[in-house]
């Protein structure tokens, strides 16, 4: 596929060479490329028409490529939203634990009577208020 594309090239060079022309355009050298495209599909599809076109595989890959790059921006910014909350939720824990230990630590600063005074007024309500 390569010499079918390559030849026809060099040929058309050459014989824009043998013209004479001196100033080659952008438009001219942008239709001659065209030009061989077209005749290397058609060639292409002559030959084997089993063989997929290589510039519609070009086109599906770089389709492919546009795709999954989009969606890698868009897992990378469902990323740092869950860094996000992640940080927020530590800190709600750090400032839970430090919540329980002053609590246990002023439970251990309790007498040990006034806990069983505690125990006996709160058996008293219950047996008072509870059905």
């Amino acid at each position: 596929m390569r010499v079918s594309v390559v030849l026809p090239w060099f040929c058309l060079s050459c014989v824009q060479l043998q013209r004479g022309d001196d100033q080659l355009t952008v438009g001219d050298a942008q239709s001659g490329l065209n030009r061989l495209q077209n005749q290397s599909r058609a060639e292409s599809s002559e030959l084997n028409p089993n063989q997929p076109d290589v510039w519609t595989e070009l086109r599906e890959l770089r389709d492919m490529v546009v795709e999954q790059r989009v969606k890698l921006q868009f897992s990378q910014s469902q990323i740092e939203e869950l860094k996000t909350e992640n940080a927020a939720l530590e800190g709600r824990v750090v400032s839970t634990e430090v919540g329980v230990e002053a609590l246990r630590e002023e439970h251990l600063r309790i007498p040990q009577n006034e806990l069983e005074d505690i125990t006996e007024v709160r058996a008293i309500w219950d047996s008072l208020f509870c059905l």
